[in-house]
């Protein structure tokens, strides 16, 4: 729930202070922002009351992230490499190379060069007819780089 992030960070909270806050573990609260958990009726009200803003606009900032993301999950459900679905082929490259991926760092690099190698053609085009996925995209690159892009 990468708004939930955004809304932390820019009350310079830490996910510890956070956490602390809400009463969760500082795990518990990481798997909140990173989509891995949902989010209660009650762990909205501690976190609006912990980050000082309105349960709705918690609510609020999680649905539009959702819409986005399964925006481009959809996109990306329809990028072809070869005519097979990206993650399949992903799938077949790492298979066919035998690649051993330890961590998760190389794990985002090679995502990020295998996208470039093969996907470029069918990315230019969709954005081309689709611009509003440019911020979209944008936000998964950030996730997968670490970076603002």
């Amino acid at each position: 729930m990468e708004n939930l992030k955004k809304l932390r960070k820019n009350r310079d909270l830490t996910v510890t202070e956070l956490a602390i806050a809400v009463g969760i573990s500082q795990s518990y609260m990481s798997h909140l922002e990173n989509g891995q958990r949902p989010l209660t009726e009650k762990l909205v009200a501690d976190l609006s009351k912990a980050l000082g803003v309105s349960p709705e606009e918690i609510r609020n900032s999680e649905r539009e992230h959702q819409m986005e993301s399964d925006r481009f999950n959809s996109w990306l459900a329809n990028v072809r490499i070869n005519r097979l679905p990206f993650v399949k082929a992903l799938g077949y490259f790492l298979k066919d190379n035998m690649v051993q991926l330890t961590n998760e760092e190389d794990f985002k690099k090679l995502i990020v060069d295998f996208a470039y190698r093969n996907i470029a053609t069918a990315v230019r085009s969709e954005l081309e007819e689709n611009p509003k996925l440019i911020p979209v995209l944008r936000e998964k690159l950030k996730i997968i780089t670490g970076r603002d892009i």
